[in-house]
């Protein structure tokens, strides 16, 4: 599905404003080819997949967004950890940021806003500690080249549906 934004930042509904940085897989120096912008839908993949640049972007914000706190893996299914159970972030602020996604569509302009906390999760691999299943894909690979929206998006969205 081809997009128009991908972004990572938080809105201010009180102060009416709005920060996101830009996470689109752009097609600069042909890296990307035909995957430009776009994205792929797999309930068979757990969280949101970003390819090499936009994750390396996404974990030096999330490292500002945590003061430091956070330990991104860049490795093949790397993801982010925090240092206490995912309950801690309640109070923190962390929750309050989100992805900004737009589809290209003919019809309308409407985003989407997707909270960050749709993608923690206390592990037990990392001793119940949260992690934010925002996972590193591999460019050099042709399907690690489009933004990977996984099981953990759908399961967010038919939570507030339901």
């Amino acid at each position: 599905m081809p997009l128009s934004i991908f972004g990572f930042g938080k809105t201010d509904v009180t102060a009416g404003t709005e920060f996101y940085e830009d996470l689109m897989n752009f097609d600069t120096h042909q890296d990307y080819g035909i995957w430009a912008n776009t994205t792929s839908l797999a309930l068979d993949f757990r969280g949101l997949g970003l390819p090499t640049k936009e994750f390396n972007s996404f974990a030096n914000l999330l490292s500002v967004a945590t003061k430091g706190e956070s330990t991104c893996l860049a490795r093949k299914s790397g993801y982010c950890v925090l240092s206490s159970p995912c309950e801690y972030y309640a109070t923190t602020g962390l929750w309050d940021y989100d992805f900004k996604i737009r589809f290209t569509t003919n019809s309308d302009t409407n985003y989407l806003r997707v909270p960050l906390a749709s993608f923690a999760a206390n592990y037990d691999k990392e001793g119940g500690a949260c992690v934010i299943f925002v996972e590193y894909l591999d460019v050099q690979y042709d399907d690690s080249k489009t933004i990977m929206l996984g099981g953990m998006f759908f399961q967010s969205f038919y939570a507030q549906y339901t």
